[in-house]
């Protein structure tokens, strides 16, 4: 097993930023999870520490305000494929 040790709820934030860069909201809409708003960012935060997930802020003006947005890092993109294989002969993905 490899030391990235990515949790269920890691895997589909890095799997739904594989697409494109999201903000936090459009995230938990695409990974379609019963997670807290809060677990979430939690989430996004330490893997930004890791250094898998990178933000920028968004452009955007008006009542909503400015939103951060978050992509995969090459890093993060190297861990999730390398947990992917990982797991594959467990989900018969091979």
């Amino acid at each position: 097993m490899s030391n990235y040790n990515l949790t269920l709820q890691e895997i589909k934030i890095l799997s739904a930023l594989e697409i494109e860069e999201m903000y936090g909201y459009q995230i938990l809409k695409e990974i379609q999870s019963k997670i807290l708003l809060g677990s979430l960012y939690n989430s996004l935060k330490s893997m930004q520490r890791k250094g898998y997930v990178e933000s920028k802020w968004g452009d955007e003006t008006g009542q909503g305000g400015r939103r951060k947005y978050y992509s995969i890092t090459a890093l993060g993109n190297k861990i999730l494929n390398d947990t992917r294989i990982e797991l594959a002969p467990f989900f018969k993905l091979t």
